[in-house]
């Protein structure tokens, strides 16, 4: 059994109502021992495991805000805590927990994760991709070498022996610094450093499924709408994937279980895309008869 045994403590939890955002801000100003108030200022919907993400400002110094995170299972915010801290250590720009443990407030469904807000923090799905085409100079000069660094930073994640879980572009953000910020990891793991080959290919398959989320990610965001999918599919293997194949010391092994998933991966965005064609006729059909 995993570590961390599940523990529910409210299953059907849904967002955290006004009452329960200022009480868990009260609360964290005590814990914390700072004047807080909640914010309403970019507030984040639900997640997998999450239930919203609301923010706390300190009164006192407008430099310091909080992201509280929103748990219904005592034990997923525990594990998210300790990845953070083991994604830290390792090396990697993380969040950075307020708490060592999940906040609990009386009179509040669920638990709390809080962390440090970041500002200015960027996340790859609001790059309007679909506004790019290859052979575009802009592309050239400011998408792809974004996308060079998403499949490095992927590739970094792997080496360093995370499988993230869920890497959409929503989950991939930069600072302006231009760093990567690992984080939104219930569903991750950090392989251990000592590795039986069976323990070594599952990795290697969870890998996989960062590798083809992120790309059907790519679909879904619109990039190379207007092309083809033999144009879509060489901008992703030469921009993403090779990027990441270098970055990820040699981890990217294409045996055939990850070749059919590579396979099913290119079939899902084929018909993503052929959804959201669909739809962006649909709508400019709509717009041509206003």
């Amino acid at each position: 059994m995993h570590k961390y045994e599940e523990q529910i403590v409210h299953p059907e939890l849904d967002k955290p109502t006004e009452v329960e955002k200022v009480l868990t801000v009260d609360a964290l100003a005590k814990a914390i021992g700072r004047p807080l108030e909640l914010s309403h200022a970019g507030e984040i919907g639900a997640s997998d495991s999450g239930h919203g993400v609301f923010f706390a400002l300190d009164t006192q110094d407008n430099t310091q805000s909080y992201a509280i995170k929103r748990f219904g299972n005592s034990q997923k915010a525990q594990r998210e805590i300790d990845l953070l801290h083991e994604a830290a250590n390792r090396g990697l720009k993380t969040l950075q927990t307020v708490l060592d443990k999940p906040l609990a407030v009386s009179n509040v469904r669920g638990v709390d994760v809080v962390t440090r807000r970041i500002p200015s923090l960027g996340t790859m799905n609001s790059i309007a991709w679909s506004e790019y085409y290859a052979g575009q100079p802009s592309y050239e000069s400011d998408i792809v070498p974004v996308m060079e660094s998403i499949g490095q930073y992927i590739g970094n994640l792997h080496a360093n022996g995370m499988h993230h879980g869920d890497m959409q572009l929503k989950n991939i953000a930069t600072i302006p610094s231009g760093e990567f910020v690992t984080f939104d990891l219930e569903n991750a793991y950090f392989h251990a450093d000592k590795k039986s080959a069976l323990q070594q290919v599952d990795f290697q398959d969870d890998c996989m499924k960062d590798i083809t989320t992120v790309i059907e990610s790519f679909a879904r965001s619109g990039f190379m709408a207007s092309s083809s999918d033999e144009i879509f599919w060489q901008e992703i293997q030469e921009n993403l994937l090779q990027p990441y194949i270098e970055e990820s010391d040699s981890l990217f092994l294409l045996d055939d279980d990850r070749h059919k998933a590579l396979m099913h991966c290119i079939d899902r965005c084929k018909r993503i895309r052929n959804e959201s064609n669909k739809t962006h006729l649909t709508i400019d059909r709509l717009v041509a008869h206003l």
